[in-house]
């Protein structure tokens, strides 16, 4: 009777663990918007985020890339250079402020 209750134990005590451990991942505007707009972005390369608001495209930055504007849509941002514009497949933890975009992954800050 020694092992059930053992099993009963462990599980109690490594479920709160995991889902602590997992992360909640967002493809909203709403939630895009919230880590992106008025942040700097840091992974492989840093991007700037101007604010953005409902409606309005906000300002765009990559280092070493002509300036833009971007768009938040469902699990997208839309980004504009001149005449060009091409989308990144997007989702964000809002609790983690990180960014997971086709290009990669990146932690926002102020």
């Amino acid at each position: 009777m020694r092992a059930p209750s053992l099993i009963l134990f462990a599980a109690a005590t490594a479920a709160p663990a995991v889902l602590f451990a997992q992360e909640t991942v967002d493809g909203s505007a709403a939630a895009i918007r919230a880590v992106v707009s008025g942040k700097t972005c840091t992974g492989d390369d840093i991007l700037i985020f101007g604010k953005s608001v409902t409606g309005s495209a906000g300002t765009f930055e990559r280092k070493g890339r002509p300036n833009g504007s971007y768009s938040v849509g469902y699990g997208t941002i839309l980004i504009r250079r001149g005449q060009d514009l091409h989308g990144h497949v997007t989702s964000v933890s809002v609790r983690d402020r990180v960014l997971h975009m086709s290009a990669g992954t990146y932690r926002c800050l102020e």
